[in-house]
């Protein structure tokens, strides 16, 4: 699809103003412990979804109350990245504050600008600091370390995790939306962990929807720690079910079998382990939800 001539023009004049931003930059901005300092317009940065998630829940009201008190001391500087081809800042350090200043109805930011990055250079910036306003997630700084791996082959901010899921089919870490679940079963129980992906890459689970969710490797991990007898059954009576069909499937089925105040996940593995034992009753009800959704 070709872009309109007003969109074309948008991303030209993004180019010469960020560009003018960055000359300035070199002859004129403020030289703080080595560092080149200035004021940038909000509109011009942007966070890079592929390392960074999107602030959200209770950390938005943080966020909310930064805006509402404003204080330029406080906030200090962002870092940012000068993607020349964009004609845009990546924003490395301070999304917080990047959202505050937009909400509070700033046009421009104090930043310091870093130029000649690339992606990865970003990511690894992004995983390796603790100054920002708000805290960097362990989900955000795990992407951040596997994208920074693709183009250095020492770095990763968990490489043993990185190492199972890379050998399980993972090449993009915004799949695994439980990225905080597999850690702490990483840290927990290594082989685990990698059980629990192997065992999505069998089911096909890997390229579904919500195959790495948090109710589908509780689940697992609930069956693995609490059934380990019912291991051995995995492939035989669990495999082809999930092949069939997809965890939206298994979820609609645990919200129409499972037990009321019970989580999801408990749910998902009740039935996941009624299964494995051969339960002909629960047999009987999948295969007629299947029919009914033309999974059979």
């Amino acid at each position: 699809m070709k872009k309109s001539n007003e969109s074309v023009k948008s991303i030209s004049s993004d180019i010469i103003r960020s560009k003018m931003i960055v000359d300035a930059a070199e002859k004129n901005a403020v030289v703080m412990n080595g560092e080149k300092i200035m004021n940038i317009p909000v509109d011009l940065c942007f966070v890079d979804k592929n390392y960074q998630r999107e602030i959200r829940g209770t950390r938005s009201s943080i966020i909310m109350d930064m805006a509402n008190n404003w204080d330029y001391a406080k906030a200090g500087q962002i870092q940012v990245s000068y993607r020349e081809d964009e004609g845009k800042f990546a924003i490395i350090d301070g999304q917080g504050r990047w959202e505050a200043a937009k909400t509070a109805g700033l046009l421009t930011i104090l930043a310091n600008i870093k130029t000649g990055l690339s992606d990865s250079d970003e990511a690894k910036l992004f995983a390796e600091q603790d100054k920002n306003r708000v805290k960097v997630s362990e989900h955000a700084k795990f992407r951040a370390g596997l994208i920074a791996a693709k183009t250095d082959s020492d770095f990763s901010v968990y490489p043993e995790l990185a190492q199972i899921m890379k050998a399980n089919g993972v090449d993009n870490p915004a799949h695994v939306s439980a990225i905080t679940v597999a850690l702490h079963v990483m840290k927990k129980d290594p082989v685990e962990c990698e059980w629990i992906f192997k065992t999505i890459r069998k089911a096909n689970w890997h390229d579904c929807k919500a195959g790495y969710s948090q109710y589908v490797m509780k689940a697992l991990s609930i069956i693995y720690e609490e059934q380990s007898e019912l291991l051995p059954k995995v492939d035989k009576n669990l495999i082809p079910y999930m092949q069939k069909t997809n965890p939206g499937f298994f979820r609609d089925a645990a919200g129409t079998y499972g037990t009321p105040y019970v989580t999801k996940s408990r749910n998902v593995a009740n039935i996941m382990m009624k299964l494995l034992c051969g339960d002909k009753v629960m047999t009987s009800k999948l295969k007629t939800l299947m029919a009914e959704a033309n999974l059979a």
